[in-house]
């Protein structure tokens, strides 16, 4: 895994754009830039280091599980916004 992180990086040096997807956090943080997702949509498009202080966390494991807080509050914030001004559920 530290070899092919190793070419990741030294491809991305040279001036290439990757894009990795993976379900470990600890890797989110080798990226330049992250785009995190949950059910479908993007929760955060931000940095490693702007994800662990806009979150307040540490561990990039508890950052993600924040934004997933956050984004399930929000969440139910529109819906409720949805439904007072129209009177209804909103399909989302």
């Amino acid at each position: 895994r530290e070899e092919l992180w190793g070419v990741f990086r030294g491809v991305a040096d040279a001036g290439a754009t990757l894009i990795v997807s993976s379900h470990v956090m600890d890797e989110a943080l080798r990226c330049d830039r992250l785009l995190l997702m949950r059910a479908g949509r993007i929760i955060a498009h931000t940095t490693p280091n702007g994800l662990l202080t806009d979150t307040g966390q540490t561990d990039p494991d508890a950052a993600f599980l924040t934004l997933v807080q956050r984004d399930a509050e929000d969440h139910q914030q529109t819906r409720r916004e949805y439904r007072e001004r129209h009177g209804g559920e909103a399909s989302v």
